[in-house]
C-alpha cells in the first residue's frame, strides 16, 4: 500500500509540474508602425512576425499594427516606455531629442558616394 501511495504521489507531482507549462498562454507582442503594409518597412514587419510566429511555435505571437492603428511615431515611443506595446518601428528622426548623433541618418546628401 505504501508503494502504491508513493507512486501515486510521484505521478501527481509530475502532472503538477508538467501541465502548467504545457498550458501556458502565448505571450503577445504588439508591433506598431506608421507606414502601409505595402512598403519596405511594412514587408519587413510582416516577415518578422511570420518568422517569429513560426520559429517560436506559439510561445510568442507577434501582431503587426500598420498605418498607425495603435500609435503614431511620437506616441509609440511613449507607449514603449509605458509598456503599452512591446515593439515599434519609428523613424530615426524621432529619436534626435534623446540621441542627437542620429541626425546623421537624416542627411542623405552629406556624402556624394556611399
Amino acid at each position: 500500500m505504501k508503494k502504491f501511495f508513493f507512486v501515486l504521489c510521484v505521478i501527481v507531482l509530475c502532472m503538477v509540474m508538467v501541465v502548467p507549462s504545457a498550458m501556458a498562454k502565448a505571450k503577445k507582442i504588439r508591433f506598431s508602425h506608421v507606414v502601409s503594409v505595402n512598403t519596405p518597412k511594412g514587408w519587413a514587419a510582416n516577415e518578422f512576425a511570420n518568422r517569429v510566429n513560426k520559429a517560436l511555435d506559439g510561445k510568442y505571437v507577434v501582431t503587426v499594427f500598420p498605418n498607425a492603428q495603435l500609435y503614431g511615431d511620437n506616441q509609440a515611443i511613449e507607449a514603449l516606455s509605458a509598456g503599452f506595446i512591446e515593439m515599434a518601428a519609428p523613424s530615426s528622426a524621432k529619436f534626435i531629442g534623446s540621441v542627437p548623433a542620429l541626425q546623421l541618418f537624416d542627411m542623405p546628401f552629406l556624402f556624394p558616394k556611399i
